[in-house]
This record gives C-alpha cells, structure tokens and sequence, in this order.
C-alpha cells in the first residue's frame, strides 16, 4: 500500500492505495477508528482513545461522507483533513501530548485536533500543571467555526480551560501561553518561523511543513534539546498551502 504525504486542515490532497482504501465509508467513529488501527496508520493505544472520543460528526456539514477516510471541504475554501492525517499528527506528537502537557495548533480549521489533542492532555502532571491546547488561526470565521464545533459534545474543554482559541498569526505563535510542550503546524513556512522555535519548549516537539509554496516540502519534526539547540529531521514529503502571515479581516 501506498500513502501519501499529510495534508492540513487548509488543502486536500490526494492519497492512492492499491486496495483503494481512502475511498472506503465506514458507519461510525469507531469503525472508521479499528480500521485506521487495522491498517497500522493508529499505532498509539492513547491516540486511538482519542480519535475515537472525537467524533468527526461534530466538525463537518450534515450529510458529508462523515466517516469516510478522505478530506472534506469546510467553509471559506477549506478542508478538515482526513482521518488518517489527523492520526498521523497524534501519533507523531504523542510523546508529548501527555496530562499536563500544554500544546499549540497553528492554523485550528475546523477545531477536530484541538478536541483530540485535548482528549490526550487533560488533566494534571506530577508538577501539578494542568493540560491546555491553545488553537489559533488567521481566519476569523474558522476560529468562530471551531468554537461552534467544539460546543456540540466538548463544551466541557471550552469550560474548564483545556481549550482556547484565538484569532492570531500563526507565524508569531501564541506567547502568553508559552512555553509549549508541542506545537503543530497546519501550513507550509519558507524556513523555520524563529518566533515559534522560540516559544517552545526545551525537550518540546513541534511539527511543521517546511518549503515553498510552488516546490519541494518536508514535514519537519524540530525537537529543541535541554539546552535550548535544535535538531529538526524530514518525516514525510508533502504539499501544503503557504502559513500566511498576519490576519485576515473579518468578511462583512
């Protein structure tokens, strides 16, 4: 079987498989879960409790193919990813998305992984520290979308504290709630945004694709070491949308 590369909440991308896998609709959650796991996709017990907590119902228009394993289109040109892209990122992250771990989504679409990162952290460290996700996006209308997604069945997360969102610049990050433990990067940077190397923390993770917007990417995974350096390694080549500076007006 063949899988591509992972695309992000902010453009679909094609995947092939000689069984034609992706195309298969599943009838819940769950069974769309046991597949991923079946197929090796999930391979973190802790990421499929998650992704089986979150129901992707919550996150798409009525009468999509909800529990199909492609990318769906959202409102405002964008998509929600497929499922096993969201189950890429959990996976990948999941060292570091732990109770009490505090984690930053750059670029929150339709809000599904702020709800599983959230499933994933929620709760106390032994330092006491309580678990957040902080979702930012430069579109407004996402970041109200997400908030109306996440009220239907994670209000609680909302609540509580666990998650916030905000509209802001994904190049600049979200510095009064850092240092993060992860960050996930939903958009393709021409090199490392230094902004968001700097808000992470010694021994965090952060995800990111990396390159131009009309040529070659990598999705990089960049741990920053105890003593604040950088080691960054290529997972997958991938195509995404450009992380695009500033934010967006509100449409009238």
């Amino acid at each position: 079987q063949t899988i591509s590369a992972p695309h992000t909440e902010k453009e679909e991308r094609t995947t092939t498989t000689t069984m034609n896998y992706y195309a298969v609709r599943h009838a819940t959650q769950h069974k769309l879960v046991e597949a991923l796991v079946e197929e090796g996709i999930i391979k973190s017990r802790r990421c499929a409790e998650a992704m089986r907590k979150v129901d992707r119902a919550d996150f798409i228009d009525a009468g999509a193919s909800t529990y199909a394993d492609h990318a769906l289109e959202l409102a405002h040109g964008q998509t929600i990813s497929a499922p096993h892209m969201h189950a890429y990122a959990l996976d990948l992250l999941s060292d570091h998305l732990r109770p009490g771990c505090q984690v930053l989504d750059v670029g929150c679409g339709s809000g599904y992984l702020c709800a599983a990162f959230a499933e994933m952290v929620k709760g106390e460290n032994e330092a006491g520290e309580q678990g957040h996700v902080t979702g930012i996006d430069n579109v407004p209308e996402l970041v109200d979308r997400s908030r109306v997604n996440l009220q239907k069945s994670y209000s609680a997360l909302l609540q509580d504290g666990t998650i916030e969102l905000h509209v802001a610049d994904g190049w600049k990050g979200y510095p009064a709630r850092a240092p993060f433990d992860a960050i996930h990067v939903g958009a393709a940077a021409k090199s490392l945004p230094e902004e968001l190397c700097a808000q992470l923390k010694n021994g965090g993770i952060m995800m990111i694709p990396v390159g131009k917007s009309s040529g070659a990417q990598s999705l990089l995974l960049v741990n920053k070491n105890a003593d604040g350096t950088l080691h960054q390694r290529g997972v997958l080549p991938v195509r995404y949308v450009p992380l695009v500076p500033g934010v967006k007006p509100r449409e009238s």
